[in-house]
C-alpha cells in the first residue's frame, strides 16, 4: 500500500491497531517536544512497519536501519519505539533493574542510572531501595553522585575478607580502611568525576547517610552493628596549600583571548549547520560568549546563569543596574546582584533585543534570556546548565595553549590543567578577585547569596606558605605612629614568626603590640582604642584603604565638631588625630611611589594577599564608648 501523493499526508492503512496508536501516541509526543514531525521524514519507516507485519512498534529491530545512517525516519523510528517503551515502562518493575532510566521516576532528560558497579549484591539491592524512596528529593545529579560514592565503598570492601559479601562480618575497621583508601593524596577512582577534597568529603558524607537511612528503614537487618560512621569522619586532615578552585589571573585573560573560539563552538560545519543551531540560528556564538561573559562577571552558578529571565536587568534607587537571579539551590528567587561591568550590561540588552525580534511572531511573549536552540520553537525553555557546561569544554579543548606560568627545566611553559577550567571554577575566581581587591567577607557573603561566612570563606584562600611571604615582603616596610620603619635582620626563623605573631593584635588599620592589651586579645586598651596616639600603633602599606577611610571618617568628626561649636579641646584631639593617619598614608604613599616596577608589583601583590587573609580573622577591637575616636 503506498503513501498518498500529497506529501503533507500520511497514511496508517493497513497497519494494526495498536500500531497506528502507537504512531499516534509517538507523533503526539514529538509534537509536544518541539520536534519536527514533516510527514515526509515519518514515511519510510511507516512503510517498513507494513511491510514486517510487525503487531506493534517494538517487534520492528532497529538494528535493520543501522546501515542508512542518521536520516529523518531513522531518528522517528528511534524516537518512537524510546517513547513506546518508556509507556509501557512499569517503575515498580524498573527498580529491580540494575539500569535505571530516571524519565520513569519524575527526572527529565534521557538518562540512566547504572548500579553495576556495586559488586556485593546486598549493597546493590539496599542502594536500588533507597535510591527510590530519596529520588524525589534530589535531582539526576545527586543521584548519580550517590550512587558513585556508594561504588567507591564497594571496591573497597571488595579487597576485603570475603569480598564484602557477608555484610553480618563487616565492623567499624571495614569503614577506616574505606576512609583511609578515599583520603589518600593518590585515590583516584575510575571515573571522570573531578575528586578534589570536597569530593572526598561528599563520597564519605553520602556514604554515611544511606548506610544510616537504609539502617532506619530496614533495608539492612544483617549488617554489622559496628560498621557505622562517626562523626567528623568526612573531615579527616588534608593539607591544603594550594590555590583553590579559582583560575588565575593570566588564564582569565589566555581564555579571554580566544572567545572567537568559543563562538564557532555551538553547531557543527558543512551543510548540517543550520540545523544543529536550532533556533538560536547564528547567534548561537554570541550566546555562548554571554553565557561565559555572565559566569566571569557575576559568580553566579551554571543553572542559574541558564535560568535568567528575559527582563534580568534592572536598577538600584540610584539608577546602578543590578542583575536579578534565583538561588535554586536555596530555593531564594528574585535575588538582586550589583552590576558595575557596562560592557556585560550592554551585551545582555542586545542579547535581550535579539530574544524579543526572534520570537516576536509566537503568539506568547519570550521569558528566558538564553533560550534552548532545540524543542523550542516558541521560545518557553531556557538554556540548560549542560549545554553551557559542554559548550565550555569544547572551547576549551579547541584553545591551542593555555600556559600554567612557570617554566619547565627545558624553558618551555608548564601547561596549565585544563580540567580546572569549568562553570564552578569562575564563580570562585569571582569572589577570590573580589577579595583579593580587599572586599570584606561579609560584604562577599551577600554577593554570593551565602548564609553562612564560613561558605563564603571556602571560596578564596591563602596558603600560609604565601602568608608567611607576604608579611616578609611587608615587614620591611612596618612604621610605628612616629614614622620610624620597624628593623629587620634577615631572613626570620619559624620560632621568631611564631614570637612575631604574638607580640600583637589586629586594629582596624594596623597592629597593636602594647603589652596589656595583646594579653587580653585586644579588649583592654588603656587609651580607649585611641591608636592615632599610641606609640605601640603600627601599619604597613597594605592598610592604606583603612587608613584613608578612617582618615576620611576623622575629617568628617572634625567638619561637624566644628559646626557644632565645640570646645576646642575637643577639636584639637581629633586634628591631631587625622596629622598622625595622614602621615601614615604619606609615608606608604611615598615609599610605593619610589620603589621601582618590579619592588612595586611584589608590595602591591604582598598587600593583596595580606588582607585576604585577613578578612577571615576576627578584629581585636573592644568596645568603644561614647565619643572615643580613632
Amino acid at each position: 500500500m503506498r503513501q498518498p501523493t500529497n506529501s503533507r499526508a500520511l497514511s496508517l492503512r493497513g497497519l494494526p491497531e495498536l500500531v497506528v496508536l502507537e504512531l499516534v501516541y509517538a507523533i503526539g509526543c514529538r509534537a509536544e517536544d518541539h520536534v519536527s514531525v514533516v510527514t515526509g521524514g515519518m514515511r519510510p519507516w511507516i512503510d517498513q512497519l507494513r511491510a514486517a507485519g510487525a503487531g506493534s512498534v517494538l517487534d520492528f529491530d532497529l538494528h535493520i536501519l543501522d546501515e542508512v545512517g542518521d536520516a529523518h525516519h531513522v531518528r522517528f523510528a528511534r524516537y518512537s519505539v524510546d517513547r513506546i517503551t518508556l509507556a509501557y515502562a512499569n517503575p515498580d518493575a524498573e527498580r529491580h533493574q540494575d539500569i535505571w532510566d530516571l524519565r520513569l521516576f519524575g527526572l527529565p532528560g534521557k538518562r540512566t542510572l547504572d548500579f553495576t558497579g556495586i559488586r556485593q549484591p546486598w549493597l546493590r539491592e539496599a542502594t536500588k531501595a533507597w535510591t527510590a524512596m530519596t529520588a524525589g528529593r534530589v535531582g539526576e545529579s545527586s543521584l548519580r553522585h550517590r550512587v558513585g560514592s556508594i561504588t567507591v565503598l564497594s571496591a573497597v570492601l571488595a579487597t576485603g575478607s570475603g569480598g564484602g559479601t557477608d555484610p553480618a562480618v563487616l565492623a567499624r575497621a571495614d569503614v577506616e580502611r574505606f576512609l583511609a583508601r578515599v583520603h589518600s593524596p593518590t585515590f583516584h577512582p575510575a571515573s571522570t568525576r573531578s575528586f578534589g577534597p570536597k569530593a572526598r568529603i561528599a563520597a564519605v558524607e553520602e556514604c554515611a547517610l544511606m548506610i544510616r537511612e537504609a539502617r532506619g528503614l530496614g533495608l539492612l537487618p544483617t549488617l554489622g552493628a559496628t560498621f557505622a560512621f562517626r562523626r567528623g569522619d568526612s573531615r579527616r586532615s588534608q593539607v591544603d596549600e594550594g590555590p583553590g578552585r579559582a583560575l588565575p589571573a593570566h588564564v582569565i585573560t589566555q581564555l579571554d583571548a580566544h572567545l572567537d573560539l568559543l563562538k564557532d563552538v555551538p553547531g557543527c560545519t558543512g551543510p548540517a549547520r543550520r540545523a544543529t543551531l536550532g533556533v538560536l540560528g547564528e547567534q548561537a556564538g554570541a550566546v555562548a560568549v554571554l553565557s561565559y561573559l555572565l559566569l566571569k562577571g557575576t559568580g553566579r552558578r551554571v543553572g542559574e546563569v541558564a535560568s535568567l529571565h528575559l527582563d534580568c536587568l534592572d536598577v538600584d534607587e540610584y539608577g546602578k543596574d543590578v542583575l536579578i537571579y534565583d538561588n535554586h539551590k536555596a530555593s531564594r528567587m528574585n535575588r538582586r546582584l550589583p552590576l558595575t561591568d557596562s560592557q556585560l550590561v550592554a551585551a545582555i540588552r542586545a542579547q535581550q533585543a535579539w530574544v524579543r525580534e526572534r520570537f516576536s511572531d509566537t503568539g506568547q511573549d519570550p521569558a528566558w534570556l538564553l533560550p534552548r536552540p532545540h524543542k523550542n520553537s516558541d521560545g518557553s525553555q531556557h538554556l540548560s546548565g549542560h549545554q553551557i557546561l559542554t559548550w565550555m569544554r569544547t572551547w576549551v579543548e579547541r584553545i591551542p595553549t593555555i600556559d600554567a606560568g612557570p617554566h619547565d627545566a627545558h624553558g618551555d611553559p608548564v601547561p596549565f590543567n585544563r580540567s580546572a577550567i569549568h562553570p564552578h571554577a569562575l564563580r570562585h575566581t569571582y569572589t577570590q578577585t573580589l577579595a583579593d581587591q580587599g572586599i570584606a567577607p561579609s560584604v562577599l557573603r551577600d554577593l554570593m547569596d551565602h548564609r553562612s561566612m564560613s561558605t563564603t570563606l571556602g571560596y578564596y584562600r591563602v596558603g600560609e606558605s604565601r602568608k608567611r611571604a607576604a608579611m616578609d615582603a611587608l615587614a620591611r616596610h612596618t612604621i610605628d605612629n612616629r614614622g620610624v620603619t620597624r628593623p629587620v635582620h634577615g631572613e626570620s626563623s619559624q620560632v621568631a614568626r611564631l614570637n612575631e605573631q604574638l607580640s600583637w593584635v589586629a586594629v582596624p588599620m594596623g597592629k597593636c603590640s602594647e603589652p596589656s592589651n595583646v594579653r587580653a586579645g585586644g579588649q583592654a586598651c588603656p587609651i580607649r582604642y585611641q591608636c592615632a596616639g599610641c606609640a605601640h600603633f603600627q601599619s604597613d602599606p597594605s592598610y592604606l584603604p583603612e587608613l584613608r577611610a578612617h582618615a576620611d571618617q576623622l575629617r568628617r568628626e572634625r567638619e561637624a565638631m566644628l559646626s557644632a561649636d565645640a570646645a576646642d579641646w575637643v577639636i584639637a584631639g581629633v586634628t591631631r588625630q587625622l596629622e598622625v593617619i595622614t602621615e601614615h598614608i604619606r609615608t606608604h604613599e611615598h615609599l610605593l611611589d619610589s620603589l621601582p616596577e618590579d619592588e612595586r608589583a611584589v608590595i602591591d601583590d604582598a598587600s593583596a594577599t595580606v588582607r585576604k587573609a585577613r578578612q577571615a580573622v576576627p578584629v581585636a577591637f573592644g568596645q568603644r564608648l561614647p565619643g572615643d575616636h580613632g
